[in-house]
């Protein structure tokens, strides 16, 4: 086969792979613009050898995603911060940037990918794809929703909300929320508050003699109990139980309600699409 056909035989069955994926989302990306969210520099240069190698001297008409993956996950940051600011209120902002670092990891964005067939159709060098590779992707397809003519940021917000934030469905975030120090810090907001400081008291206790020993701890504020705890000694149950009231405070705790995931993300300042910045070359 002529080498100069092969790439054309290539993109037309990848701009169908392009179409069907852009479908399976529910979404009218800009053609152009997501293939080039999908094209990792590795892949242009592995073109490039592959190409001299058969004597091909001619630039490819590419361009790599940098551009895209940067701007895409500066949307992602700021609207994954502004969803958990107005669903959690009261949690300290060093929390709420725990679980934004957990919804932006590497491991959490390869997941989504995976899940959605991104690693079907990104471009790149290597092979599996790696997961860097995979979260990159997805921050260049939010990107390049966000630029294209049928989409917008706020289409591209609601792909974060239905494929990111979602990733919060059963989650357990006291991990993410437990500080170094959870009796300081929980006296220290009750006196900024103007409240009694807390009373810790022992509630329950079994195998005190053994090395099964377990003790429960009540956290009391004038009289009304904050929290409770369970642990083999009295100082850890105390600090579980002082944990146990800061969740219940900060709307984190194991048995709270659902995230609502249909809310529509509000406008941002200064979304003004331009079409002369949509394609971009790094």
């Amino acid at each position: 086969m002529n080498p100069t056909a092969e790439p054309s035989i290539v993109f037309r069955n990848y701009d169908a792979e392009l179409y069907a994926f852009g479908k399976r989302l529910g979404e009218e990306f800009d053609k152009e613009l997501l293939r080039q969210a999908l094209t990792e520099r590795s892949y242009i240069v592995q073109e490039e050898n592959r190409q001299k190698s058969v004597g091909i001297e001619s630039d490819l008409d590419l361009s790599d995603n940098n551009f895209f993956v940067f701007e895409g996950e500066q949307l992602m940051s700021d609207y994954v911060t502004q969803y958990l600011k107005t669903n959690l209120p009261r949690l300290p902002s060093e929390y709420i940037k725990n679980i934004h670092d957990f919804l932006l990891h590497e491991d959490t964005l390869a997941d989504v990918s995976k899940n959605i067939g991104l690693d079907d159709v990104v471009l790149c060098a290597e092979f599996p794809v790696e997961k860097t590779t995979l979260a990159r992707a997805l921050k260049g397809v939010v990107q390049a929703l966000a630029l294209s003519e049928g989409g917008g940021n706020a289409r591209a917000k609601k792909l974060v909300r239905d494929f990111v934030v979602t990733q919060l469905a059963g989650q357990d975030l006291t991990p993410l929320c437990s500080p170094d120090d959870a009796v300081g810090t929980l006296s220290a907001i009750l006196q900024e508050q103007g409240r009694s400081p807390p009373e810790p008291r022992l509630i329950g206790q079994a195998g005190c003699n053994t090395i099964l020993a377990a003790f429960q701890v009540g956290i009391y504020v004038d009289r009304v109990l904050i929290g409770k705890g369970f642990g083999e000694s009295i100082e850890e149950a105390k600090e579980v139980a002082a944990c146990d009231a800061l969740w219940r405070m900060w709307d984190v705790a194991p048995n709270r309600q659902p995230f609502p995931f249909d809310l529509e993300p509000p406008p941002s300042h200064g979304e003004i699409f331009q079409p002369s910045q949509k394609l971009h070359s790094v």
